[in-house]
């Protein structure tokens, strides 16, 4: 019986480190996922100004092509 309850107290204690590093795994993958996010929000947000920023070159440059249009012989 000391045999089996050594054995016993062995299993607990390896299912017992198993579960603190799925745990510790489980913990950094939610980390990860955070500053997956965060990134993803930061590059919409960049995306979004480029795109204002296109439009608004764009509109200079027909301003500018209307411009240029009136000198034209």
């Amino acid at each position: 019986t000391y045999v089996s309850l050594d054995n016993t107290i062995k299993s607990k204690d390896v299912v017992s480190d198993k579960v603190s590093e799925v745990s510790s795994v489980s913990e950094e993958t939610s980390a990860s996922s955070e500053e997956i996010s965060a990134s993803s929000e930061e590059m919409l947000a960049n995306s979004e100004e480029v795109s204002r920023y296109a439009l608004e070159l764009n509109k200079v440059a027909v301003k500018l092509n209307d411009e240029v249009n009136k000198f034209k012989l």
